[in-house]
């Protein structure tokens, strides 16, 4: 038996892929890409003041966004990611107590590229939300109002 023939029995034997390695992969994942996100987003919210007196309101309040229907080839990526609102009317990145929150914002992944094209093209991808209805209404506010080009914040040194 070849080398490559070999491989390719156990590829069809186990796939392609290494999920369990990939569980380990997701947290580390996880653990440096949601700060960063995080930080991303706050930078967006702090260029608008109307956006962070929404959220000063539900200061102490928990978000939590999950992928819906990712496919397998994306099980790497963390399921969920929360963050809590501050009294400053940012948001900070959660690691402890995940599974309470007071919103949850649910995407659906089922079609990443599709998905990804839509948002580059300005549209909002389809979310179902959760919770608390007043968190909810503000959420959705700043998704429809504030500027999510980032290319421009990019091209400034952000």
């Amino acid at each position: 038996m070849t080398f490559s023939s070999l491989c390719g029995a156990v590829a069809r034997r186990t796939g392609a892929y290494n999920l369990t390695m990939m569980s380990a992969f997701s947290h580390t994942v996880g653990a440096i890409v949601a700060p960063r996100l995080a930080l991303l987003v706050n930078h967006v919210l702090a260029s608008e003041p109307v956006a962070v007196q929404r959220l000063r309101s539900h200061a102490g309040k928990r978000i939590c966004l999950q992928l819906r229907d990712a496919p397998t080839l994306m099980s790497w990526l963390p399921s969920g990611l929360t963050v809590t609102v501050t009294a400053a009317g940012l948001l900070e990145w959660r690691t402890d107590d995940t599974d309470r929150a007071d919103l949850v914002a649910t995407v659906d992944a089922s079609n990443p590229a599709q998905t990804l094209a839509s948002a580059v093209a300005g549209h909002r991808p389809r979310v179902e939300v959760a919770g608390d209805a007043a968190l909810a209404a503000d959420v959705s506010w700043l998704l429809d109002h504030l500027r999510w080009l980032l290319s421009a914040e990019a091209q400034e040194g952000f």
